[in-house]
């Protein structure tokens, strides 16, 4: 299991600030994600894991963090 943090608009669609999940790997978890929260498909989210912006698919472990990043506005 891995335990997935929601931000910002993520946060609000989901009702969650976070869950743990079922998932080998981020694209798994990605799809998992979008079939739970229909409402985030249109998002298009970023994922960090323990903490480290992530810029490609990777495995997962037990016990990881994965934050879910939707587009933040501001200055």
């Amino acid at each position: 299991m891995v335990k997935v943090l929601y931000f910002g608009i993520a946060r609000e669609i989901t009702g969650k600030a976070e869950e743990e999940l079922e998932a080998h790997d981020t694209a798994g978890l990605r799809h998992l994600i979008n079939v739970s929260h229909p409402g985030l498909r249109p998002v298009p989210f970023r994922l960090a894991l323990n903490g480290s912006l992530l810029r490609e698919e990777t495995t997962l472990e037990s016990g990881d963090k994965i934050a879910v990043l939707p587009p933040f506005a501001g200055g």
